[in-house]
């Protein structure tokens, strides 16, 4: 597949984050940072670009004293202008998108001293935020106070913290949350438990878990991603049965992204996952009948594809574009996925 766009970063990248919000939905945060040399520290930078005539129209960037490495956008329009919440080296930090005329002005709206973070989850005006040291932290962003913190993941037999990788919100019920991380564990959390212990205990990802999305479209549908190399569907009614389907890509599945327009895997159409699969490259997996499997793959990388993400923007002519980036090599990649046109027809 040949990208409709692309461009070489000015630091190594680890996301890439399409804004849901309306008058906002051609606007993409990259994220990122680059190591201080003779230093053991992280620089990092928020890039902002635009998609305009399927091309990219370079806008403003933000840069700051430590490393970005996980970034989520607000979904709703409860706020007035788009916020973007940002996993850093050094906590999180919260930016606001102001505008002055054709110019957009990102600036920190509040910034948390706290653990190193690895990921970031919006529910409303809480921030799911799962953590280097094995815990996961839930923070209210209009309060600007912590909420919960506690020890979920460490590897068994010892008290060495497993890094959580990632750790997301039940999309339709703040209250249930799923971490993954290093210890190859995945768990399920109601927040209401005191003191903290998982609902659901899973076993079944051969290696760390290091991604996962709630499907918006779905109450009880989830799907994770792993160092295995495998996607997995979950159904929450039906956990200690396992995964209900699940797929090889052919790399670590670093993002998972469900398609935004689609319906659920038990509507009238297929849905589809966006991945992004570090050595392996990006990968759409359709989801019919129970079944996955690989549609689509681009291979337009030279490093490891840390992120992936679908365009919201109704207005472009096609659906299916998507943006995905890669680390070493600093490139992001603007590419429509095949065989998409508001209807999944592969």
């Amino acid at each position: 597949i040949t990208p409709m766009a692309s461009e070489i970063m000015p630091i190594d990248l680890c996301g890439v984050e399409f804004c849901p919000n309306e008058g906002y939905s051609n606007v993409m945060a990259c994220c990122g940072y680059s190591l201080e040399e003779g230093e053991n520290s992280r620089k990092g930078s928020v890039i902002f670009r635009v998609i305009e005539n399927k091309g990219l129209k370079k806008c403003d960037a933000l840069e700051l004293k430590e490393g970005i490495l996980d970034a989520k956008w607000h979904r709703s329009t409860k706020f007035q202008m788009p916020i973007l919440a940002c996993a850093s080296s050094e906590g999180i930090v919260l930016l606001k998108i102001n505008e002055n005329g054709e110019k957009m002005m990102p600036r920190i709206l509040h910034r948390t001293a706290s653990n190193f973070s690895l990921s970031i989850d919006w529910f409303e005006e809480k921030v799911l935020v799962g953590e280097r040291s094995g815990e996961i932290s839930v923070w209210n962003c209009e309060m600007e106070t912590e909420e919960n913190r506690f020890k979920a993941h460490f590897y068994g037999g010892s008290d060495l913290s497993a890094e959580v990788w990632t750790a997301f919100f039940n999309r339709f019920d703040s209250n249930l949350v799923v971490s993954g991380a290093d210890d190859c564990l995945m768990k399920l959390w109601d927040l209401r438990d005191k003191p903290e212990k998982p609902c659901h205990v899973m076993k079944d990802h051969e290696m760390g878990v290091t991604s996962g999305e709630w499907d918006s479209s779905n109450v009880n549908q989830f799907a994770t991603g792993s160092y295995d190399e495998k996607v997995r569907l979950w159904d929450i009614r039906r956990l200690e049965n396992g995964p209900i389907c699940s797929c090889k890509v052919g790399g670590g599945v670093w993002r998972v992204r469900w398609e935004p327009k689609l319906k659920a895997i038990n509507g009238d159409q297929d849905a589809c996952l966006l991945l992004a699969c570090m050595h392996g490259g990006a990968k759409v997996v359709r989801l019919r009948d129970s079944k996955m499997e690989v549609v689509s793959n681009f291979g337009g990388h030279e490093s490891m594809v840390y992120g992936a993400d679908w365009s919201r923007n109704e207005n472009l002519k096609d659906s299916g574009v998507v943006a995905t980036c890669s680390f070493y090599d600093k490139r992001l990649c603007i590419w429509q996925v095949p065989g998409i046109n508001n209807s999944l027809k592969i």
